[in-house]
């Protein structure tokens, strides 16, 4: 067997993304201020920039759905009587579980991009704009329903 390929490198130079994704370590931040729905949307937007394949963005999209149900179900019947506080609670903690999945699902990928020489983008912009609608959607997904189980 040859030895000439001895000192090739196994991580080659290929070329950037359009889309650089963001930090997989910064979602947390949309994950605990903005929920579920925030971190689901944004973790799918970065697995598709890493070229995740589409088993691995369902695995997160279907997290997300868990954990917005649970959370929703958790405030309706067990955490609607008590302070906000609990329900904020809820948010965070729904959105970790989806940030803990797409972690673990993009954190070699990403990795790879940055031996590769990637600059990851900055999620400050995408991050806030997503942060808000979130949480007023589902606030709004609360509201109907509780609205529709205290009928």
């Amino acid at each position: 067997m040859p030895d000439d390929n001895l000192l090739m490198p196994t991580i080659t130079e290929t070329p950037q993304p359009v889309y650089r994704p963001w930090r997989v370590d910064s979602l947390v931040y949309p994950a605990f201020f903005g929920g579920p729905i925030a971190v689901t949307y944004l973790g799918t937007v970065n697995a598709r920039r890493l070229g995740l394949s589409n088993r691995k963005l369902s695995l997160i999209v279907a997290t997300g759905a868990a954990a917005l149900t649970a959370q929703v179900l958790v405030i309706v019947f067990f955490l609607q009587d008590v302070s906000n506080g609990a329900q904020r609670l809820s948010f965070s903690a729904a959105g970790i579980v989806v940030w803990g999945v797409a972690q673990y699902l993009q954190r070699r990928p990403f990795r790879i991009f940055l031996l590769r020489g990637g600059e990851p983008a900055s999620l400050w912009g995408a991050g806030v704009s997503t942060v808000i609608p979130s949480l007023l959607l589902q606030f709004l997904l609360i509201y109907v329903v509780s609205s529709a189980v205290n009928r």
